[in-house]
């Protein structure tokens, strides 16, 4: 479809050439923004590889800001010159750019990931790809649970997730076009400063109204009219919550003969700006930034500052360093490195579970694999001179192979999953009984997480309380209180150690943790149970450099070790004198060995059903308990202070020598710090023995 237009007021032909600036690769293209691509690969697939760059999923925003400037400058310079916008043509030269090497990618890893990628992933990743073969990987991501987040642990055994940038891009390419045709032809009777006009009002539009979705859904907050009840998983996947990010490049695009004219000092100092800009967010941010929100301005800023300085005449150092040749090698290539690193990673990573540097080999193994998809697949079939029909029917052939793969790859699945359960490995009773909850216990909007002695009769109540690393207790104490008498209550409430400390992780304090342990200390000090078993991670909150404590009553502050230590022993005892004092029997659990780095959602398929042990770890005992020590002794001090006694769940879970998180064919460890199911039954003597 082409229709003649208004000429819109862009540079001349020869101020639009590539060729005029000197820091530019070829007259086909700007050499900086090649180097820009590159940059923005670099930083996504390092923070993929290892999260050394803690903030680089910001490469993706960059990605988005180069799209909206070059595929406006691209639609303007069309009806600059011809007088017409053909959208027929430019469909058909996104097909052939951005269809084959995406088809085989998907192809290649949904069939790859059913038997050679995470046993946790592979339903996950087959759905993930159908979405991205119809351009929707975004709308399918955005629809899942909270917990399966960009952020969160779950995403990481989804080889397709980076999928959902591609389809936000594709979604652009549809949209945009169109919308400018109609702006173009509302003024089609205008002069051209008019037409520019009705584009600028369009992307301002677009910015306004994207932006404030954004902001109210990645915030939690509400505008009127805008963003009532919208999800984070909106606000971070949408395209109505991004086409902001494109139009900023956009507008860029519309102002190119402006920023033009720049001098060399001042193009200087807009690259130096925008690059630290870019590299501060890279480095500043991490997992618990909100975002997108207001922090994806600072990106966003970034990009367009390096963008304008490149386009000004003069030229300046940052953009010519941007076009130097390995720089325009990784640009080239930057599609393909994008699409394959994240899959190499994933699946490496769970065929080689302990491996410290898997994830870095395997991104570097995927540039190797981008080189080949660009010499064979990307640049022959775009510069390849094909009838529209023919484009048309590798688009066709591009989305229907995926899905085919999908669907074979999902009978696969089907037919192993029946062989052998996925995991992860079944949640404690606190959490499928609803027990894991904020509200404070005695408030009546918690749920009832009382299991009384069979067949009525329970004398008094046992209470279990604190953080996760108390619900893994859930099993054994249950039985162990029924078994003596006692009607067994759960009051936990995750990563909410049960202490009178504020507990902060990287800067943010559990949302309502505050309330769960003053209430709950409140009700039990007026209901006296006759016993309550406290246990928290302890070891985890002292020794993890990510936590700080303040003490609520002083507001000190400490970060170290040795300082937490010291807090966590005063912490604990003054939630435990409260109890001793109403004549309350309390027992500290002290916490269980740790095994980092071990995550059986990411363990390979063949590897889960062949030889499980694989995907297992295990340390010498003598470890595990040097990094309890701190822990153990301020929970042993605090006691003693308040008059409560201690129990230890080591000595049951490993043996003399070694801790392991499977003995056999039994799975110890759920995760990194957590019993499982199968190994809480252990417990149940020693909580029985420490009940008076």
């Amino acid at each position: 479809m082409s229709r003649v237009l208004p000429q819109p007021v862009t540079p001349d032909a020869a101020a639009a050439s590539d060729a005029v600036h000197p820091h530019r690769a070829s007259s086909a293209r700007r050499g900086d923004i090649q180097g820009l691509r590159a940059l923005a690969v670099v930083l996504v697939v390092a923070y993929h590889a290892d999260r050394s760059v803690p903030g680089g999923f910001i490469g993706v925003d960059i990605f988005f800001v180069i799209s909206g400037y070059v595929i406006t400058r691209m639609l303007l310079a069309e009806a600059q010159q011809t007088g017409r916008l053909d959208l027929r043509h430019f469909y058909l030269r996104r097909i052939r750019r951005i269809l084959p090497a995406l088809a085989l990618m998907s192809t290649v890893v949904v069939l790859a990931s059913v038997v050679v990628g995470p046993a946790a992933g592979g339903e996950r990743t087959t759905s993930t790809g159908a979405s991205a073969s119809v351009l929707s990987a975004n709308t399918y991501l955005m629809l899942l649970p909270a917990e399966d987040g960009y952020f969160d642990v779950n995403a990481g055994v989804n080889s397709l997730l980076h999928t959902w940038s591609l389809s936000v891009e594709e979604q652009f390419y549809l949209a945009f076009p169109a919308a400018l045709l109609g702006a173009l032809v509302l003024a089609r009777r205008a002069r051209a400063l008019e037409a520019n006009r009705s584009i600028f009002v369009l992307l301002v539009a677009v910015l306004a109204v994207s932006f404030a979705l954004c902001w109210t859904a990645s915030t939690g907050r509400t505008l009127p009219l805008v963003g009532e009840g919208l999800s984070t998983q909106f606000g971070f996947y949408a395209s109505p919550a991004r086409a902001w990010e494109f139009a900023a490049g956009s507008l860029l695009a519309l102002a190119s003969r402006r920023v033009a004219v720049l001098g060399p000092r001042t193009s200087g100092a807009l690259a130096v700006l925008g690059g630290a800009l870019i590299l501060w967010a890279a480095f500043a941010f991490d997992d618990t930034t909100t975002f997108p929100g207001t922090a994806a301005a600072i990106p966003v800023w970034g990009t367009m500052l390096l963008i304008a300085a490149g386009e000004s005449r003069s030229g300046n150092p940052v953009s010519r360093s941007l076009a130097v040749a390995p720089a325009q090698f990784v640009g080239d290539v930057s599609y393909g490195w994008y699409l394959w690193h994240l899959p190499l990673i994933v699946i490496a990573t769970a065929l080689v579970p302990h491996h410290p540097s898997i994830a870095l080999l395997a991104a570097a193994a995927s540039l190797a694999v981008a080189w080949a998809s660009y010499r064979l697949i990307e640049d022959p079939v775009r510069h390849r001179r094909a009838a529209p029909g023919r484009t048309l029917a590798i688009g066709a052939l591009c989305v229907l192979t995926p899905l085919l793969a999908v669907g074979a790859a999902q009978l696969l699945w089907r037919q192993l999953s029946n062989v052998k359960d996925p995991p992860p490995l079944p949640l404690h009773l606190d959490v499928t009984a609803g027990c894991n909850d904020a509200t404070p216990l005695g408030e009546p909007t918690r749920p009832d997480c009382t299991w009384e002695v069979p067949g009525g009769g329970g004398e008094d109540l046992a209470v279990l309380v604190g953080d996760s690393n108390a619900g893994q207790f859930s099993e054994p104490f249950v039985e162990a209180a029924n078994d003596d008498g006692r009607d067994a209550v759960l009051a936990t409430y995750a990563s909410c150690p049960f202490v009178d400390l504020v507990v902060e992780e990287r800067g943010d304090e559990r949302p309502g943790c505050r309330g769960f342990v003053t209430g709950t200390l409140r009700d039990l000090v007026a209901r006296r149970p006759h016993v309550v078993i406290v246990a928290s991670a302890s070891s985890w909150y002292i020794e993890d450099d990510d936590f700080t404590f303040t003490d609520p009553r002083t507001g000190l502050s400490r970060g170290d070790p040795a300082g937490k230590a010291s807090m966590w022993r005063a912490g604990l005892g003054r939630v435990l004198e409260p109890l001793t004092a109403a004549g309350v029997e309390v027992v500290i659990a002290h916490p269980v060995p740790r095994f980092d780095g071990f995550d059986l959602t990411r363990c390979s398929t063949v590897w889960w059903l062949l030889d499980a042990e694989r995907c297992g770890s295990s340390i010498e005992r003598a470890e595990a308990e040097a990094f309890r020590d701190r822990a153990v002794d301020a929970e042993s001090a605090g006691a003693d202070d308040a008059g409560a006694t201690t129990i230890d769940p080591l000595p049951q879970l490993c043996t003399a020598s070694e801790c392991r998180t499977h003995d056999g064919d039994t799975w110890l460890w759920r995760d990194m710090g957590h019993v499982s199911v199968a190994a809480a039954p252990r417990l149940t003597d020693a909580l029985r023995a420490a009940m008076p």
